[in-house]
């Protein structure tokens, strides 16, 4: 386990993290890791307790991914040299306040380790770490044979007596803990978690993948943000726009769009699923997978389809009277391939109405009118390569091909090119 995880490391391969029963483990010593999604879906029918002994035992996933991949491997270490779960509460939400308040049994009270290794693991398996080790760092300690990372101590204390000793310890520091955050305000214990591990990745996280928010943005400023998160199928942006019935199934469609991109890319059937900028810039057109929006005008004016100062405004709340509406007119261009054969083409005309909720404007409801644009794939592919597109109204401009181009040198400059 530790050669492949350190061998996907090598190829910069990212490995899908679903927890133990997400390896299938073959016989010529060889490891499948399933996509989580999967796993999720066997477990949905399953009972809270042991959706949280199988699945959140070993990993946090509001944590980015490479810091809950520390974790992860950090927790199998910690299985395997001591034979117990670090984590091993009963429900999901149990688990998540042990982890915020670092309520584990640091591994060298069980395990007599090399303390080099040790810190590794206890800084991976601790949530009030700003910075845990990187899963290299972690395993560069290892080596193939277990019985070299154990250290025996000369002269060392009882065990038993150590251990008792450190558990009455934690024990009443996290009682403090705990009394305390129940009682600073008229707070659940499962939003003092929540809050508890959103702070923690958003410490983590560089200032553009910081938490969503319309705070501070005219309708103008939400209205793009919302459409530049469709048309990257950034389902937290485009939550993060949206308030009322009327808008929670288009939030479901952004995810299950982004799911069926990311199984493609798993599964070797396609690149995956761009937007129409980036798929122009594709080598090929055919198999690439694209979705999203071209040539957004609001209320008249060219706007940006990257537009990411909702992730990180910083602005103070505008002083709009609660409840006040807005109307916000829009047109666009979605382009589509995820059907059976083809590339789908509408021209959108949209009045969305946004309201004053929370300091902060939402978009409520949204009116279309949808007029289908017929386009011959073949015959554009062939158009687009010999240049002669001066009749497709729907390509994306100058501009958002320049973006488009950044943003592809930006996500593939360790993969490599795709093909």
């Amino acid at each position: 386990m530790i050669q492949a995880v350190k061998s996907a490391a090598a190829q910069k391969v990212k490995i899908p993290n679903s927890g133990p029963l997400g390896i299938v483990c073959g016989a010529d010593g060889s490891f499948l890791f399933l996509p989580d999604i999967i796993l999720n879906r066997s477990l949905s029918i399953r009972s809270q307790e042991l959706v949280a002994e199988y699945y959140y035992s070993w990993k946090q996933p509001l944590l980015p991914y490479e810091e809950t991949f520390s974790l992860t491997c950090a927790a199998y270490l910690y299985t395997i040299l001591t034979c117990r779960t670090a984590f091993p509460a009963k429900n999901i939400d149990d688990i998540a306040e042990d982890y915020c308040d670092c309520n584990f049994v640091p591994v060298q009270y069980y395990a007599s380790l090399k303390p080099e290794l040790a810190e590794k693991i206890n800084n991976c398996l601790d949530g009030k770490k700003k910075f845990r080790p990187t899963v290299a760092r972690l395993l560069d300690f290892l080596s193939l044979e277990i019985d070299s990372l154990y250290y025996i101590e000369e002269n060392a204390q009882n065990p038993s007596d150590v251990l008792a000793k450190f558990l009455k310890k934690q024990t009443a520091s996290v009682k403090r803990l705990r009394f305390f955050k129940k009682h600073i305000g008229a707070i659940s214990a499962v939003s003092v978690i929540m809050v508890c591990l959103l702070a923690f990745a958003a410490s983590t996280l560089s200032s553009i993948k910081s938490t969503p928010t319309t705070k501070g943005l005219t309708p103008f400023e939400t209205v793009e943000s919302y459409y530049a998160g469709y048309n990257h199928l950034y389902d937290d942006i485009v939550g993060a726009c949206l308030a009322g019935r009327d808008t929670k199934a288009i939030t479901n469609v952004v995810s299950q769009i982004y799911v069926t991109g990311k199984m493609q890319a798993y599964y070797g059937s396609g690149p995956g699923i761009f937007t129409p900028a980036q798929w122009l810039l594709m080598p090929d057109l055919e198999k690439a997978g694209v979705f999203g929006i071209t040539r957004l005008l609001i209320d008249g004016k060219p706007a940006d389809l990257s537009a990411e100062y909702i992730r990180n405004t910083g602005r103070e709340a505008l002083d709009v009277k609660a409840g006040e509406k807005a109307l916000v007119n829009a047109s666009f261009y979605l382009l589509s391939n995820l059907q059976e054969e083809g590339i789908s083409v509408e021209k959108h005309e949209a009045v969305l109405t946004l309201e004053f909720l929370k300091k902060r404007w939402y978009i409520t409801h949204i009116d279309e009118t949808i007029t289908p644009v017929k386009v011959d794939l073949g015959k554009f592919i062939k158009a687009w390569k010999n240049g002669s597109v001066e009749e497709y109204k729907w390509l994306p401009s100058e501009a958002e091909l320049k973006v488009a181009d950044a943003e592809l040198q930006k996500k593939y400059s360790v993969l490599g090119d795709i093909e």
